[in-house]
């Protein structure tokens, strides 16, 4: 039942940002009550166990209360964790904030004295100019008297004293002028980075104004200051000139008269120390220079120390520089992005617009893009990849000369002739079947009484484990020693009419709820009272009960999404699944297997990118500082500038990089944070992982004999449900093993632990490669990923032979896939929690994020799409939708999508 929700009490809270989440209002009441909650949010309990509530009063017997009682905690748990999570940040930054704020108010306080010195003794004798100029044109009047009132009682009309209006004007001219000379000073001293080892060997009784770095930090000063070093020198050596022309070297003599001046801004410390032994090594080829005209007789010119070197040479009064003056704003934006876009204008890495990701949303953006003119001209395109190779998660690798497709390999609707999918009509030459032969292998039988799943006190949901599956792996099970557990073809052509039917139910209810239903519902709790999935159950032989109870797991290998929470990988995915995973409207058509995989498609949107060389291998972004103009990327060994940036890192990178900065207190990969709005949609989205274990063997087995006959009979065509014919190949084999921990989900809502479903494709029949790809889902895939090859490969050469009752050869090789623990990738593609996903959140990585200095940050991903989330072609879509984003701004005539 929906909780009812209550308004706040306060109309204060009204200001909170969550308040508007529906989940969260009864806890803002001021009455509120943990019973009166739960009462109004859970239907009642049924007094007999044979009575059944009417919708009206809605009871429910004690077993289906109790599911629905785990659900809501799982997700009052998520919500919980996502607030904290929230809060901890804004914790780390205030503190770090705080931090900052204290030595900058050390030094600001420095610079108050500072200038108060420079007020009573510069401005002072400027002001006495003018002030004694009145005075002295109103001798004859009397104390008090104004400069106007003087000049009327003197009534020629011939006096020189000026009016006071006017001595205030230039007298405030005068501080105008003097306060932007400090703003100049402050503003170059402030771009002037200085790298920690400049430090070294300083003093230590010195004290230094730099907060304590981290490692990272201390790199990026580092970096930064030996870059300016060095632009320093090079400034220095052209301004002395390759001649001996006394011209050169005043002109150098000035400019380190101006940076003994910024060093001064540091003064007491033991940064102005560090800096002056840096000015003094810069000095060495001026005075070698001074040294060598005065040895030829040749005229030399020093400035005089404390002349103002701000507005020229040879300048000793601060005069009004261009019109307008620097300008406070104008000064401080250039401060901020003086040394960040520098550099990288004069190495010729700045571009019109840089693509973080060389994934299929990054290629498809930067293909569309590069048909355009404004990104056909030299520097106006740039793709950065991390990895070695471009595809992302679309990548082959051969082994024993099959191809194996570790990432990507399923079309997910084809469409229709008014809407065909954009995959198709690129692909029309690649070869494409959806999945039809099909032969499945029984479960063994629970022993012991079917348990509830219940909550644990750090919020788990755990699901029973009295009910535990018999070992089967070791020939132990009751069937008996060597016999075969193959189905029934009639059999299982229910158990595939379950599946089918249930997903499709599943997409119907979905499409009927309101999103608000959807987002709260578990797809767990949907399939638990599924019409098409329970009524299989009176269709089938008790015996068969057993696998027509794990069949729901194949829903966590499709999406690669928990359906409880022992399955989660992440704490954010501990409430499972939602209904909301189905409330889309993606292409209809089939389901359809790439046969020839998504590796030669890369190639060839990434052909002419190539071939112009504007994809950069081996360049992991480590920072993207977006609140300015350029945006800067800086990787671990070049910094770039672009106009904008769109980044089309997985999601489950950038949630990495989040929780890294959170909790490991490391640097954010964007700096600003992005703004909430963005961070929410990071918390709150899910993403998980599917791998694959390959067993490559030395030829097709399971097309011959002992083993044909074992599993023959029980082969059925998907598309009819019938009995194929003898002579056909299955695409897919399909049963369980208790050697990964699987649920079980059985009549009468209940829910057990059970043996986990293995889904293994025939790659010999799709591919003609002969090779078994099984697929393992969340916390399985992460599990399997702490195993060797040959231990994870062992784990389905057991389960193959239980299923077919004889041992199968040997796999000549077994290659798993690693995509949790992929660095790139953190995984496999997005899903929605409940209670915690909304569509929004997707199309809130639509929104460009544009910085006050005019910089622009856009998202491209499948995580990024409303309706095509999790596919391949969302992902092109995505890369499109942004490309066609910035050609639309640059006026350049670009389709929509």
């Amino acid at each position: 039942m929906a909780a009812t929700a209550r308004s706040p009490a306060s109309s204060s809270d009204t200001t909170n940002q969550y308040a508007s989440d529906p989940a969260v209002h009864p806890f803002l009441a001021d009455n509120f009550d943990p019973a009166d909650y739960l009462n109004s949010t859970l239907p009642s309990l049924a007094t007999s166990s044979g009575a059944r509530g009417t919708v009206a009063t809605r009871s429910v017997q004690l077993p289906e209360l109790s599911t629905q009682l785990q659900s809501l905690l799982a997700q009052l748990n998520a919500h919980t964790t996502r607030l904290s999570n929230t809060l901890n940040q804004l914790t780390d930054e205030i503190i770090r904030s705080g931090s900052r704020l204290a030595y900058e108010v050390e030094v600001l306080r420095g610079d108050t004295a500072g200038l108060t010195d420079s007020f009573n003794s510069g401005l002072r004798k400027d002001i006495e100019v003018f002030t004694s100029r009145a005075e002295g044109g109103s001798n004859g009047s009397t104390n008090g008297t104004t400069g106007d009132e003087a000049k009327a009682k003197d009534g020629s009309g011939n006096g020189t004293v000026e009016p006071e209006y006017l001595v205030r004007l230039k007298t405030l001219k005068a501080v105008r002028a003097r306060l932007d000379a400090v703003i100049k000073v402050f503003g170059d001293a402030m771009a002037w980075p200085l790298a920690p080892s400049e430090l070294a060997g300083v003093t230590s009784s010195i004290i230094s104004v730099s907060a304590p770095d981290s490692d990272g930090e201390a790199r990026d000063r580092e970096e930064k200051g030996k870059e300016y070093v060095e632009k320093m020198r090079l400034e220095i050596s052209e301004l002395l000139g390759a001649g001996n022309d006394a011209a050169g070297l005043e002109a150098a003599l000035v400019r380190i008269e101006e940076l003994k001046q910024l060093a001064e801004v540091w003064k007491g410390t033991a940064e102005e120390k560090a800096r002056m032994r840096i000015i003094e090594n810069l000095s060495k080829p001026v005075e070698e220079r001074q040294k060598a005209l005065e040895r030829s007789g040749k005229p030399t010119t020093l400035p005089t120390r404390g002349a103002d070197m701000r507005y020229g040479p040879g300048v000793s009064d601060a005069r009004t520089v261009n019109e307008g003056g620097y300008g406070f704003f104008k000064l401080m934006q250039r401060s901020l992005t003086k040394m960040a876009t520098q550099a990288p204008y004069n190495g010729g890495r700045h571009y019109n617009t840089i693509v973080i990701g060389a994934g299929m949303s990054g290629l498809a953006c930067a293909s569309r893009l590069l048909q355009h003119p404004s990104h056909q001209k030299p520097n106006g395109l740039l793709a950065l990849e991390a990895r070695d190779r471009i595809g992302g998660r679309i990548d082959a690798v051969h082994v024993n000369g099959c191809r194996l497709d570790t990432g990507a390999n399923w079309i997910h609707g084809t469409g229709t002739k008014e809407t065909p999918n954009p995959l198709v009509e690129i692909l029309p030459h690649k070869r494409m079947r959806p999945l039809d032969g099909a032969v499945a292998f029984n479960a063994p039988r629970l022993d012991g009484d079917v348990r509830e799943s219940h909550e644990r006190e750090d919020g788990w949901v755990e699901i029973d484990g009295a009910a535990k599956p018999q070992s089967f792996q070791t020939g132990e099970d009751k069937s008996g020693s060597g016999e075969s557990r193959v189905i029934p073809a009639a059999s299982t052509s229910v158990l595939m009419g379950s599946v089918w039917g249930m997903l499709g139910s599943l997409h119907d209810e979905a499409a009927a709820s309101t999103e608000h239903e959807a987002k709260r519902t578990t797809v767990l709790n949907a399939v638990k009272r599924n019409e098409v999935f329970n009524s299989a159950f009176a269709e089938l032989p008790p015996e068969l009960h057993p696998s027509l109870s794990g069949l729901p797991q194949f829903i966590e290998n499709m999406e690669a999404a928990p359906l409880a929470a022992q399955s989660a990988e992440h704490d954010r995915g501990r409430a499972g699944v939602s209904l909301a995973e189905y409330a889309i409207d993606d292409f209809d058509g089939d389901q359809v297997f790439l046969q020839d995989g998504y590796q030669s498609l890369i190639e060839e949107v990434a052909k002419v990118l190539r071939e112009q060389d504007l994809v950069k291998t081996g360049a992991e972004v480590k920072r993207i500082r977006w609140d300015r103009a350029p945006v800067v990327v800086e990787t671990g060994e070049s910094t770039f500038t672009a106009d904008r940036v769109v980044c089309s890192l997985p999601l489950g990178v950038l949630q990495h990089h989040t929780d890294r900065y959170r909790e490991a207190k490391t640097l954010p990969l964007f700096e600003p944070l992005l703004p909430q709005g963005k961070q929410d949609a990071l918390d709150s989205l899910g993403y998980g992982t599917l791998d694959k274990v390959f067993l490559v063997y030395d030829h097709a087995w399971w097309n011959v004999e002992p083993f044909l006959s074992r599993y023959q009979e029980g082969v059925v065509k998907r598309s009819t449900g019938e009995h194929q014919d003898k002579d056909a190949r299955p695409d897919s084999f399909m049963g369980f093993t208790s050697e990964l921990p699987g649920i079980s989900v059985h009549p009468e809502n209940g829910t057990s632990s059970g043996p986990r479903l293995l889904s293994c494709l025939n790659l010999e029949a799709l591919t003609d490669f002969p090779v078994f790809s099984t697929f393992v889902s969340c916390s399985n895939a992460t599990h399997i990923e702490s195993l060797s090859d040959h231990e994870a490969g062992a784990i389905v050469h057991r389960a193959l032979t239980s299923w077919l009752g004889i041992e199968p050869p040997q796999p000549a090789a077994v290659h798993v896939t690693c995509w949790a623990s992929d660095p790139f990738s953190r995984g496999s593609y997005s899903h929605m929690i409940t209670g915690l996903s909304d569509h929004e959140h997707r199309e809130e990585f639509q929104r460009p994020v544009r910085g006050s200095h005019g910089g622009e940050l856009r998202f491209a991903g499948e995580h990024t799409s409303r309706n095509h989330f999790a596919t391949v072609h969302g992902a092109l879509l995505s890369g499109w939708r942004e490309a066609d984003g910035i050609l639309a701004e640059l006026g350049d005539g670009a389709g929509s999508i």
